[in-house]
């Protein structure tokens, strides 16, 4: 449980990176 929750804040963590990396090539 502990990993799969640990995986998963990694993935959102990995989104918000890919997201604020767009933010800034769109700007």
């Amino acid at each position: 449980m502990s990993i799969n929750i640990h995986s998963v804040q990694t993935i959102r963590n990995k989104n918000i990176s890919t997201e604020i990396t767009v933010q800034w090539l769109v700007v």
